[in-house]
């Protein structure tokens, strides 16, 4: 049964919650999977953007958890499924905004776990590396001659399948751990949280470098 509406709005994501326990009453499951990205200069991001990014990315994360978390407790059972990014340990340049939204999922799961212990109910955070979704056609705006359409095709050409990630997420959704890190690119990418110099030095000579070619190109 879907039910369309803006996210970004707490009446909605209330609606969600009331509509699916007055059906069904219980809620065995909530992925929260919604999530957007920019590539840009933190400086031209608008204020109304960057609130945006954490509405969508974080707030309703939080408020859906909330909303479910009374229903679940009581029946000492329920699953909470939060789709973060290895960004959050490895942040690619200029996505600053994005990147502090992904550390905000990871840090909000672990503190979550903190309160769910002896309560029956689990949340997991999944950790998955680029992904071949819809993500970067929302994110990129390079000023490049057919700039939009390079970038995508740069992103999308070493990014996984969607489907390999959901696949891991479905057999494991069940085990209450603490991380998924659904393909070994993204596993690799998670071990590097301990080596922080060598992220900063592929971030700051490497990927970007690249990414502002791409940004300050001149638009034609």
């Amino acid at each position: 049964m879907p039910i369309v509406g803006d996210l970004s709005d707490d009446k909605f994501r209330e609606k969600i919650v009331s509509t699916v326990l007055k059906k069904e009453k219980k809620i065995d499951y909530l992925f929260n999977n919604a999530g957007f990205g920019r590539s840009t200069f933190l400086e031209n991001q608008s204020a109304d953007e960057i609130r945006n990014l954490f509405e969508i990315n974080v707030g309703a994360y939080a408020h859906l958890i909330s909303l479910v978390l009374p229903s679940m407790k009581k029946r000492n059972s329920g699953r909470i499924i939060n789709t973060g990014s290895v960004v959050a340990f490895t942040p690619l340049p200029y996505f600053t905004i994005y990147n502090a939204t992904k550390s905000a999922v990871y840090a909000l799961n672990r503190s979550l776990r903190y309160e769910l212990k002896g309560s029956g109910v689990s949340s997991t955070v999944v950790l998955p590396a680029r992904m071949k979704t819809g993500f970067a056609e929302r994110a990129y705006d390079c000023y490049m001659k057919n700039g939009k359409k390079v970038c995508v095709e740069k992103f999308n050409k070493i990014a996984g399948s969607p489907r390999q990630v959901a696949e891991v997420v479905v057999k494991n959704m069940d085990k209450g751990k603490e991380v998924i890190t659904p393909t070994a690119k993204a596993g690799v990418w998670y071990s590097m949280r301990y080596l922080g110099w060598i992220v900063d030095l592929i971030m700051k000579n490497v990927l970007g470098p690249k990414e502002a070619e791409s940004l300050m190109k001149v638009k034609k």
